[in-house]
Order: C-alpha cells, then sequence, then structure tokens
C-alpha cells in the first residue's frame, strides 16, 4: 500500500504511526533513519538530519499558514502531560472542555503552543502506576460556552479533536505507560502529581518514545459536551 492510500485508510486515522522510508526495514520505529507519517489531525515527517511537524487534510492548503513551506522544526514543538486525577468523574458530571491548571503552569506551556493534551490517571491496580485515558487537541480559547467563570486559569481543548484510549487499562498497557513516564518524571510520582507536579511539557525525545507504542492501542472519539438546557 502506497502513502497516500495508507494516509486515507480508516486504522491511519485511528491511531499515530509511522511509516519507514524503506519499505524492506521489518520495523516500526521512532529513529531519525527513518522518513515517517504521524498523524490523527497532523503528520510529523522525520530526516536524518531533523524532525518536521506537519498538519494534515484542510488546513495543508498551499502556501496557506501551515502549508509545507512553513513547517517548524519538530523539537520547537511540544505536547503536554497532564495528570487527571478526576477523569471518570469529570466526564460522567459533563465537565468537557477544559482542564484546571495553575496561572503559572498555563503560562508556561501556552507559550510553547502545544498541539496535544496527554491525559493519565491512575488505574485501581496496581497501585502507583499510571494509566494513559485520553489525548486531547490543545486550544487557545474554549470552543463553545463553558461553566466557569471568566478569568479562570485552565488548559482549554476541543473534544471534536480528541479521543479515548479504550483498551489502555490493560495490564501490559499500565505497566508500558507507567515505566516510560516514570523514567521520565520521578518526581512527579513522588509527589502523587499535586498541583503543578500533575502538568508537564512531553518534549519530542519522550514523545519519539512514546507514540509508536500506541498503535497497538484502541481508541474512541472522545465524548461530547452535553448540551446546553433550555431556561
Amino acid at each position: 500500500m502506497n502513502t497516500s492510500a495508507l494516509m486515507m485508510s480508516s486504522a491511519f486515522l485511528r491511531n499515530p504511526i509511522l511509516i519507514p522510508s524503506k519499505p524492506k526495514l521489518p520495523r516500526l520505529a521512532a529513529t531519525r533513519s527513518y522518513a515517517g507519517l504521524w498523524a490523527m489531525w497532523g503528520t510529523r515527517v522525520e530526516s536524518p538530519d531533523t524532525a518536521y511537524y506537519l498538519p494534515s487534510g484542510p488546513r495543508l492548503a498551499a502556501g496557506g499558514p501551515n502549508s509545507l513551506d512553513q513547517t517548524l522544526p519538530y523539537k520547537e514543538t511540544m505536547d503536554i502531560f497532564y495528570f487527571w486525577r478526576d477523569y471518570d468523574a469529570d466526564l460522567k458530571a459533563g465537565r468537557i472542555g477544559w482542564l484546571q491548571s495553575s496561572r503559572k503552569k498555563l503560562d508556561e506551556v501556552r507559550e510553547r503552543h502545544p498541539d496535544w493534551i496527554w491525559a493519565f490517571s491512575r488505574p485501581k491496580e496496581p497501585k502507583g502506576s499510571l494509566q494513559l485515558r485520553a489525548r486531547l487537541r490543545w486550544t487557545d480559547a474554549p470552543t463553545s460556552k463553558l461553566p466557569i467563570e471568566k478569568g479562570t486559569p485552565a488548559i482549554f481543548y476541543d473534544p471534536t479533536e480528541s479521543l479515548i484510549y479504550s483498551n489502555a487499562g490493560e495490564e501490559a498497557k499500565v505497566a508500558e505507560v507507567t515505566s516510560i513516564i516514570r523514567s521520565k518524571y520521578p518526581n512527579a510520582f513522588l509527589a502523587n502529581f499535586r498541583g503543578d507536579a500533575g502538568v508537564h511539557p512531553m518534549e519530542a525525545d519522550l514523545l519519539a518514545q512514546f507514540v509508536p507504542k500506541l498503535a497497538a492501542y484502541a481508541v474512541e472519539p472522545f465524548p461530547a459536551r452535553p448540551a446546553s438546557k433550555a431556561p
């Protein structure tokens, strides 16, 4: 299957994957020896010298602000690690579209113009481990009216461009995620992700290690915000 056909396949749209530049290579890996595509809503192209993030779909219009000739060096982009302590309760209550944050952390991550928020929480078992819950599309402002006071320090995301990892609670996947994240943020584990210990930048080196693992993870659309009730 050629690259164009693969980009249109449902499997490609469900999970971010890497495609080797040389089909004879037996493994898909996030190394600088591959030229790859990384996408759900965007594409990362790697080369021996550098790596680039390319938005895909309609945002890749020729000559537009996100066109090929305006790519950003991947080393300058980042995502966000967010520990969502009340994930299940918040979704059940319809608290969707924003995440609590301190103003200090919000300012730190906002100036880096992140693309995605990776949401994690504690699973019931085993104790002390970490489970991947969702990937959320960062937005600078709410995409709909939210029931929070103006000026509240919050991280906003668009649920329509986000997804949940529905089988990430499996024992092997929990162990895998815990090992990767613990090696990067050991002090956050010691602090039980309280306060600012629950929000961190996810730099290119961590993403290159973490993202390829997700090819084996099932995904589902993120829940939509409940419709506002008429007065």
